[in-house]
């Protein structure tokens, strides 16, 4: 299925969700208590409905109406990622050069700069506890790579790969939502390295106590 495809069947999905959270609403209650339901109406008809010059038939209308009107304008947006993605040039090398740097807060953190043949980024570093850190960094780092995603984007659409199979096929790690195929962080760099051979890369990974450092290469240039 095509991912522009997966993304109009999963954004669909959510929208009727959001259409019968609204139609079984009972009251204006269920407004204030809910974060995704106030979103839905501006300042002003909040206001309204607290002055009672709104009945709870208007107020669903206008929600449904906006759930229609957003989920049109971020369909469109998703597709239009999803295509220009697609179209990218494909990269055929890539090199993440990561330092691990302390923090008092923190303790070691990897930060570093990423390279292809299209582009140079530098990351600062990943803070926090309790998930993996290197695998975050990697996630952003190859999810921010538009020519490594042209590739594993035609990829999945050539291999029959959705969000329902794609771990399956490809392993833990990485995953598919609203269309768009994303690497998950706080996974473990292992995972990220098995996903990379299963898509045709050669990969090396070199590590030391302060740096990582990890190249990836397609075995052939032509293949999707």
């Amino acid at each position: 299925m095509l991912l522009e495809k997966q993304a109009e069947k999963q954004m669909k999905e959510q929208k009727q969700t959001s259409v019968k959270r609204v139609k079984v609403m009972k009251d204006f209650k269920e407004i204030k208590e809910s974060w995704y339901l106030k979103k839905l109406l501006t300042n002003t008809q909040i206001k309204k409905i607290d002055a009672g010059m709104l009945t709870l038939k208007e107020v669903k209308k206008i929600m449904l109406e906006k759930i229609e009107k957003e989920h049109e304008k971020e369909l469109t947006k998703r597709i239009a990622r999803i295509q220009a993605i697609k179209k990218a040039d494909f990269v055929r090398f890539a090199k993440c050069e990561i330092d691990w740097r302390r923090s008092a807060t923190w303790g070691a953190n990897p930060g570093g700069s990423y390279r292809n043949g299209f582009k140079y980024q530098e990351y600062k570093g990943i803070g926090g506890c309790g998930y993996d850190k290197l695998s975050t960094l990697t996630a952003n780092m190859f999810n921010e790579d538009i020519n490594l995603m042209s590739y594993i984007f035609n990829y999945c659409e050539k291999h029959a790969i959705n969000r329902d199979n794609i771990q399956k096929k490809l392993g833990y790690g990485i995953s598919i939502f609203n269309g768009v195929v994303h690497f998950d962080g706080g996974v473990g760099v292992e995972c990220h390295i098995s996903i990379l051979k299963k898509l045709g890369f050669k990969v090396w990974h070199a590590s030391t106590k302060n740096a990582d450092i990890i190249e990836i290469d397609r075995k052939n240039k032509n293949r999707v």
